[in-house]
């Protein structure tokens, strides 16, 4: 059950994302359906206010606009289904059409199956399918070894395309566990420590964590109630018996500016984390709180977090940060680790709410700050307008973003609703392992790709040779065991091992028109050999019998050159591969001759 609350009391009572979690668990689970907005939920270590159940939830209202019917099957399966539904569309009637032409052609009925299921056969892109469904799969089970679960096979083939890939500061580039360096002190009459310990939950996010470790929780003050950090909000409320105080962002607790106090110059330019401590009075008012203080929290780089990013622009993958922290904290963290254009950010207050002049301006900054749920999901919108976008999160602020991105990333250590709308869910919450799932969905792809023009241009030269075959009432210059030959030989065995050798480049987008490009031209070839030696048969009236081995050695030599230009970079196993392929075609068509029925051909 998702329950929004206030805490009223809170000792061992955690709320986090505005939804009651840890202990209060077992509570809810206990009152089950009795519970109503307005009770009072207790544990003994505290005490909570429902504002609101299930689907009037703020986690349950992110779920509900991210809530939209999406098509979540493989890009390359549904091109591949494509190319077989034009191929089923098709072959029918053209079986049946080259059935009844070699029947008029004085074949025997036996003669004009046995031609016709040759065609049909030479259309079938067999093995493709389960080529590409091997890949995909292997490429699943490989993630998992790296503990990286496949929600979805899209999310393979969007990881390796991805042109840009939107992260959290906090958990990516920084390791998450933040430590309190220093408090600065605005109001002197105030003891800040004594509010902290007020403040501290020791069972909260990890800003609460870390001032609890610094300062306990054991305080003179009196606590009423609490309000929750909401990422929506930015801060956290605090009633004591004093008076109310806030502590979050300062660009949403004040009209002030982190430029208006010169003391925390050196702090920013150091990237740690600042947090304002403000003094709310009688109520909460932005234009009327007064700042007293801030704390300094500091946030420890990951040690292949530079590498990392070097790694995505080697790639020429784009890293955008969409963080709540402040947009100067972020640049100075990536200053200190040399990225590039680290000084290019801004802050969400600054973004136009208006989605036609954001798309303009988002591919001028690296880094967003201060933004909300719904910014991070127009952000991503705007990037996607003209490229594939990846986004990494795992708190409710994220869904938006990553159900609208192409490729949704959640860890593990997030809520299940954050997992739910993902394609990708890493087991460990290390932002390294992101170089490695995307060289694993560039392999697969990639090695797809090249492979699957193999399979194509026996579809697209039996098409054409059967639809001459049907013009010119000639017999179909193929028998079945010859073109099995020329599929197990020349395609087949290649293309499985093909299939898993490495391959890293990046994905571009445009499957049929890549594969295509190497198939037609050598379906093409093939086409023209064959309507050449009909021709010559026609003209000087030959028996066609005495050219089929030149046609299925053509034919094979084709698809052999195809397999050579395909497997550049020539490794060592990919000359093996060629070599052995082009030995096994010529030495079995030339010892079984008999078998593919070549037999009466004198060739010694």
């Amino acid at each position: 059950m998702a329950v929004d609350a206030e805490v009223i009391k809170s000792d061992n009572l955690e709320v986090d994302e505005a939804i009651i979690t840890g202990e209060s668990d077992a509570i809810v689970k206990k009152i089950g359906e009795k519970l109503i907005s307005g009770s009072v939920i207790t544990s003994g270590e505290g005490m909570a206010r429902v504002t609101s159940i299930n689907r009037d939830t703020y986690a349950n209202s992110l779920l509900k606009e991210a809530s939209k019917t999406t098509d979540d099957s493989s890009y390359l399966m549904h091109q591949i289904n494509n190319i077989l539904k034009v191929v089923t569309f098709l072959i029918l009637p053209i079986g049946i059409l080259l059935f009844i032409t070699q029947f008029n052609n004085g074949q025997t009925y036996a003669e004009s199956v046995l031609s016709s299921v040759a065609g049909i056969i030479g259309m079938i892109p067999d093995g493709l399918v389960l080529l590409t469904s091997i890949s995909l799969t292997v490429g699943v089970i490989k993630m998992a070894e790296k503990k990286v679960i496949i929600q979805r096979l899209s999310g393979i083939e969007l990881l390796a395309c991805t042109d840009v890939i939107c992260l959290d500061k906090t958990g990516t580039i920084t390791t998450g566990e933040m430590s309190v360096v220093d408090t600065i002190t605005i109001d002197n009459r105030v003891n800040i420590e004594n509010l902290l310990r007020g403040m501290a939950n020791p069972n909260g996010n990890a800003t609460d964590k870390a001032i609890f470790k610094k300062y306990g929780n054991e305080t003179t003050l009196s606590v009423v109630s609490r309000i929750p950090f909401s990422s929506a909000r930015k801060y956290a409320i605090t009633v004591f018996d004093t008076g109310v105080y806030a502590l979050g962002a300062l660009e949403y607790i004040s009209k002030k500016k982190l430029s208006d106090y010169p003391e925390l110059e050196p702090m920013v330019a150091k990237g740690y984390r600042i947090l304002t401590l403000a003094n709310c009075h009688d109520k909460f008012d932005v234009n009327g709180n007064q700042v007293i203080g801030f704390v300094i929290l500091k946030d420890n780089i990951r040690d292949n977090a530079k590498d990392t990013l070097d790694y995505f622009k080697k790639q020429g993958v784009e890293v955008k940060i969409i963080s709540g922290d402040n947009p100067v904290t972020v640049s100075n963290l990536l200053k200190q680790i040399d990225i590039p254009n680290y000084d290019k950010y801004i802050d969400g207050p600054s973004l136009p709410s208006n989605y036609n002049e954001l798309k303009e301006i988002v591919n001028n900054y690296i880094i967003f700050g201060r933004v909300t749920p719904q910014q991070k999901k127009m952000i991503v919108k705007a990037f996607k307008e003209t490229k594939t976008v990846s986004y990494m999160g795992d708190g409710v602020n994220d869904i938006l973003a990553l159900k609208e991105a192409d490729c949704g990333i959640a860890l593990a250590s997030g809520i299940s609703a954050v997992r739910g709308v993902a394609e990708v869910v890493l087991t460990e919450s290390d932002f390294s392992v992101l170089t490695r799932i995307v060289d694993e969905g560039r392999r697969v792809v990639n090695n797809i790709e090249r492979v699957a023009s193999m399979y194509l241009i026996k579809t697209v030269y039996s098409f054409l040779i059967s639809l001459l075959c049907i013009i010119l009432t000639h017999e179909y210059p193929f028998y079945p065991i010859q073109l099995s030959l020329i599929s197990a030989i020349c395609v087949g065995a290649p293309s499985f091992v093909l299939a898993i050798e490495p391959n890293y480049q990046k994905v571009e987008k445009g499957f049929m028109l890549k594969v295509f490009r190497n198939a037609l031209p050598n379906a093409l070839c093939v086409f023209l050999n064959v309507s050449f030696l009909i021709m010559i048969c026609n003209i000087f009236k030959a028996d066609f019998e005495i050219f089929r081995f030149t046609v299925v050695a053509v034919t094979g030599y084709i698809n052999l050159r195809l397999l050579y230009n395909i497997s550049k970079p020539l490794t060592l196993v990919r000359k093996i591969l060629v070599a052995g392929c082009f030995l096994t075609f010529y030495l079995l068509l030339l010892i079984f001759r008999d078998f593919f029925l070549i037999s009466n051909i004198n060739i010694w």
